[in-house]
């Protein structure tokens, strides 16, 4: 199953964590069980907290290889200086506030965004 396409059925509802748990500058990857075609399928997104407080939440697929962008399951997902979300097997860096590719093998291309709210300190995936 091409993990695009399950990125772009994740269903409004699922819980990614408290709002308070995720310091500004931060990210943590969650594990969704995406319902498609009558089974679940584990769906990987990673979302992160702008060091202003705001929050993003992107798939977790490398917009140059099509793999998670991370390899230890402890990956910070951030490049050393917090300034962007880098890959970890080739190091292609993302925008943290859109998740455009920034490196040269991904220019053009970018992280799938995933829709989300806040509700109650909680963020929650939402409809499209």
């Amino acid at each position: 199953m091409d993990s695009l396409t399950l990125f772009a059925t994740i269903p409004a509802g699922l819980d990614l964590g408290s709002l308070d748990d995720l310091i500004p500058g931060s990210a943590r990857k969650v594990t969704l069980d995406v319902p498609f075609q009558s089974e679940k399928h584990p769906v990987s997104v990673i979302v992160l907290r702008l060091p202003d407080g705001g929050v993003r939440v992107y798939g977790n697929r490398c917009a140059h290889f099509g793999i998670p962008l991370d390899v230890a399951a402890d990956y910070a997902f951030l490049s050393p200086d917090g300034s962007t979300l880098r890959c970890q097997h080739h190091y292609a860096d993302y925008a943290l506030e859109d998740g455009r590719g920034l490196s040269r093998d991904c220019a053009g291309e970018g992280l799938p965004s995933v829709s989300f709210e806040i509700k109650d300190g909680r963020i929650i995936t939402a409809a499209v």
